[in-house]
Formats: structure tokens, C-alpha cells, sequence
């Protein structure tokens, strides 16, 4: 029987990093899947709106 801990993928990003009450929220969202035997794996994504500012600029060049 393995012992490994399954593995969870939590992704954040947009308005869910915007502000500083957001990020403590993001934290108890991860020590809440870590206190459930969860390995995480955090990805974050740009801010709102950073997406398309950066593809507006890719494509006016």
C-alpha cells in the first residue's frame, strides 16, 4: 500500500490575487487542503487584466 499523499493542483489568479484579503484567503485555502493529506501544488496566473494588456502589446508591434 503506498503512503505517498495525493496530489491537488490549486490555481489562482485574476481578481482571486488582486488584494491583500484575497491572498490571506488563497492561504487558508491551502493549509485547509494541507490539513486534508493533500500535497499542493500552487499555480499562479497573472492579475486581472495583465492577460490582455500583454496581448494588446504583443500584437501592436
Amino acid at each position: 500500500m503506498s503512503t505517498d499523499k495525493p496530489v491537488v493542483v490549486l490555481k489562482f489568479g485574476g481578481t482571486s490575487v488582486s488584494n491583500l484579503s484575497r491572498w490571506q484567503q488563497i492561504i487558508s485555502i491551502i493549509k485547509q487542503r494541507i490539513s486534508e493529506g493533500y500535497k499542493v501544488a500552487v499555480v499562479h496566473s497573472a492579475k486581472s487584466g495583465i492577460t490582455n494588456l500583454l496581448e494588446e502589446f504583443s500584437t501592436s508591434r
